[in-house]
């Protein structure tokens, strides 16, 4: 069987006054075409299929007639809730989308959904796991403490053992990492407080394949069997210059399993350019430029007078606008910005010995970490 995996879809999102509903149409467009193409057989959708835990009516209309547009192609898809869904929105509807072989993950109740489909090599199984917090598994494993997201999962996938001589397939969302190796994050991604959300790539060491979401840099965990597919676009400047793909998997027996990379094209690149606003406005730089591009652009002038306002009518995507000397000025006067991927935890940490010029005592640490903690819960 062929699948695709994707994930971070993160429909409806906005970078600045920008909407991306347009490229996220397109780039869904381009994963049917090479759904087509390639003749796959299903589609795994990895979580953050929405970019908000209320999308607007535009962003669940786009999902809707993606997913219109699999079930006329009689492709199986297993889709997963992320961090930045609304789990009960995914939900919804899951059972009568079940008879179309559409499957959307459940509300965790104590257990995962199982989705099982036959070839020539017998049963293949899909397993849905949603993304999880601590205080979602809670409720059926009391032992679980309310940070222990290792522990959490843990005793998720060990309530749900797997059928021998079989291949399976894991869809998760969460934060894994292998080993001392840590995976490369964006400036779109967040981390929890002290990295308290890290998951041992070794919980999912008996999966064929683990299909993850949640980074938006593809690359895989430890083996190439266990991989984050990465974003369709690129969600922030940190991300221009990442090429973005599909993992194409063609499973044949068990332990047998090809894996290519099929790139995708947005409609608008994302990077960043610098200069004087002479230099970035002359016909000869404007020549060699793709004008419609999402930007950033650093002025190397002084000052210059509705700077936007010039630069829009030749570039009219200029996503964000800075001075040279104003992010020379702040390094020399060693402002505190937040390091990127930094948790609210360490943020909060760097401020304080900025401010005190020495670290949090034990006490003032225990306190934050349990106040961070409760906020975490709350959100739930």
């Amino acid at each position: 069987m062929k699948f695709l995996h994707v994930s971070d879809l993160h429909i409806g999102k906005r970078i600045h006054e920008f909407s991306l509903l347009e490229d996220q149409r397109l780039i869904l467009q381009q994963i049917l075409e090479l759904a087509d193409h390639h003749e796959v057989q299903g589609l795994l959708i990895s979580g953050d299929i929405y970019d908000k835990l209320q999308p607007s009516g535009e962003a669940v209309e786009l999902f809707d007639t993606f997913l219109t547009e699999i079930r006329r192609r009689n492709l199986l898809c297993c889709a997963v809730s992320g961090n930045h869904d609304a789990a009960e929105r995914i939900a919804y509807g899951s059972r009568i989308m079940a008879d179309s072989n559409i499957h959307l993950s459940p509300l965790y109740d104590g257990k995962l959904k199982t989705v099982s489909a036959e070839d020539e090599y017998g049963e293949l199984q899909i397993h849905l796991m949603p993304f999880l917090k601590p205080m979602q598994v809670r409720p059926f494993h009391p032992e679980v403490e309310p940070h222990d997201y290792q522990a959490a999962i843990a005793k998720v996938l060990e309530q749900h053992p797997l059928k021998e001589n079989t291949r399976h397939i894991l869809l998760a969302h969460q934060f894994v990492a292998g080993g001392s190796t840590t995976p490369e994050r964006s400036e779109s991604e967040t981390q929890m407080l002290g990295g308290v959300d890290q998951i041992d790539v070794g919980l999912f060491s008996t999966f064929d394949y683990v299909a993850l979401g949640h980074l938006h840099k593809p690359q895989k965990i430890s083996r190439d069997t266990i991989r984050y597919s990465g974003s369709p676009l690129a969600y922030s400047f940190s991300e221009a210059n990442q090429p973005k793909t599909v993992p194409l998997l063609h499973f044949k027996s068990k332990g047998d399993l090809e894996i290519e990379l099929l790139p995708l094209k947005p409609k608008h690149a994302m990077r960043s350019i610098q200069g004087s606003l002479a230099e970035l406005l002359s016909p000869e730089f404007i020549a060699g430029q793709q004008t419609d591009d999402y930007l950033q652009v650093t002025l190397t002038d002084l000052a210059v007078i509705d700077a936007m306002a010039k630069l829009r009518g030749t570039y009219p995507n200029v996503m964000r606008l800075e001075f040279l000397q104003d992010t020379q000025m702040r390094d020399q006067q060693g402002a505190l910005e937040p390091v990127l991927f930094e948790s609210p935890y360490e943020l909060f940490r760097s401020f304080y010995m900025q401010q005190q010029q020495r670290s949090l005592s034990e006490a003032s640490d225990s306190i934050l970490r349990r106040f961070l903690q409760a906020q975490e819960e709350v959100e739930i």
